[in-house]
């Protein structure tokens, strides 16, 4: 049975990865691919820095369906938790839009929003405030000068 610190570990580092997730946008769509609906699964091992992710695409014949795993894998080892990161590509379930988040149909003009505006796809862009392995790169050479 975990220890209630490995849950919180499991939880925030969980959190940390959607909010890598959200900044990854599908090449052809306004939607971040977690609200798009395309993460089907996030298994995360805070102690080793694992992180594994089944997603879709939105069609099997998607011309990224190569480079875009890659793509999402890059994005997520930013987090300076993780120190391995796998995409897995799997079409089971078929990706339809019923997997869409209200926000990314309402983005997409997708939901019946009762004759409101819809949003800029700006507030799709929910972050969580992990550091990343760039962010202390930054910082470093920024403060070599000091």
């Amino acid at each position: 049975m975990p220890t209630e610190a490995a849950s919180i570990a499991h939880t925030i580092l969980t959190e940390q990865v959607i909010g890598v997730l959200r900044t990854v946008y599908d090449p052809e769509l306004p939607v971040n691919i977690y609200d798009l609906g395309l993460v089907y699964d996030i298994e995360v091992e805070p102690q080793s820095g694992r992180v594994h992710i089944k997603m879709t695409l939105t069609a099997p014949g998607c011309p990224v369906a190569q480079t875009f795993p890659g793509t999402v894998e890059c994005a997520v080892r930013e987090l300076l938790e993780v120190n391995e990161a796998c995409v897995e590509l799997v079409w089971d379930p078929p990706w339809d839009r019923t997997h869409m988040s209200e926000a990314a149909r309402l983005t997409l003009g997708m939901l019946d929003t009762g004759g409101l505006t819809r949003p800029d796809t700006a507030s799709l862009d929910i972050v969580a405030g992990a550091p990343r392995k760039r962010d202390l790169n930054d910082l470093e050479s920024t403060t070599s000068d000091w």
